[in-house]
């Protein structure tokens, strides 16, 4: 793991820090917020431009872990987070739809990076990139019309809305990337040079958006902060419960330990950059939504960090 994905939840923190330091300054508190999204376009431009889509027709050589996995990302992990939401959060109901952005949307990025610390299937962890990408963007606003339709501050077409402009723009400008690279034009490889700036530029992007909606947003976000130990209780239920169904599933279909770290860590691991993304277009008014999916790593990555030590030792 490099230093700059060790120390990604301190760079989140002091971005928040840093965020609320300079809301004191009244012109940075009003022009802040015209940041956020450009920042939050160009990491996904480096995601949307590291995620292997040509390894998408590997997956056929690995069915039963494909459908495993499908299932538990987008059927039992809905369902399991909008029933923790309604145990613990159902009085926080903007804090719940921030928890359930979260769970729904399965990782696309770092999740490699724990895999290969655990000795994972990263060719099989790479072909399933871009399934998770696509049917996470395609449900995301299903889910969200599905579970809190009847709340006034939650509509379906802004969810829609949020996920096409923070998918296709991205996407098409990494495509472009990608066909400019084949030009004989070019005398180097544009998307190597691009995926080799993105991939360390990646959480300086995410760090802007915090520090930028932080310093747009203070008063607000601070004054509901506290809300967010709410969420700590059902994410620590989440990762374990995920756990423990990876873990078993993977015993009974008697997987090899690289396949049982990607079937585990791609059932774990969380995209909150992309729900957050689509969170500040779809609810530019709620900004308890986007604390939730600010906080959200702060907890996963240490969490994910724990797991692939486990799964070390279980292959030791």
């Amino acid at each position: 793991m490099s230093r700059m994905d060790k120390l990604q939840p301190i760079m989140i923190l002091l971005s928040i820090l840093v965020g609320v330091g300079l809301s004191t300054v009244h012109v940075i508190e009003n022009y802040a917020g015209t940041i956020v999204m450009p920042a939050l376009m160009l990491m996904l431009y480096g995601i949307f431009l590291t995620v292997p889509f040509r390894e998408f027709i590997s997956v056929l050589h690995h069915k039963r872990i494909v459908f495993v996995t499908l299932i538990i990302n987008f059927v039992w992990t809905p369902l399991l987070a909008f029933g923790l939401g309604w145990i613990f959060l159902a009085e926080q109901p903007m804090l719940w739809v921030g928890f359930v952005m979260l769970m729904v949307t399965p990782c696309t990025d770092w999740y490699l990076v724990f895999t290969k610390i655990s000795k994972g299937n990263i060719a099989l962890s790479s072909a399933l990139l871009p399934i998770n990408l696509l049917i996470q963007l395609l449900l995301l606003p299903l889910y969200i019309y599905v579970f809190f339709d009847n709340y006034e501050f939650v509509g379906m077409f802004p969810v829609v809305q949020g996920v096409l402009l923070v998918f296709l723009i991205p996407l098409l400008l990494a495509g472009i990337t990608r066909l400019l690279s084949r030009v004989e034009y070019f005398r180097f490889d544009l998307k190597d040079k691009a995926e080799a700036i993105f991939i360390k530029g990646n959480i300086v992007f995410l760090c802007i958006a915090v520090i930028a909606i932080f310093a747009s947003e203070a008063s607000v976000l601070m004054s509901e902060i506290q809300l967010v130990l709410l969420m700590v209780f059902p994410l620590l239920i989440f990762f374990a419960s995920n756990f423990v169904l990876g873990s078993t599933l993977s015993r009974r279909m008697k997987l090899s330990h690289d396949k049982k770290v990607s079937l585990i860590m791609v059932t774990l691991a969380r995209n909150s950059p992309i729900a957050l993304a689509i969170a500040v277009v779809a609810f530019p008014e709620e900004p308890v939504i986007v604390l939730a999916l600010m906080i959200g790593p702060l907890i996963e990555l240490p969490i994910l960090a724990l797991v692939a030590r486990v799964l070390m030792g279980w292959r030791d």
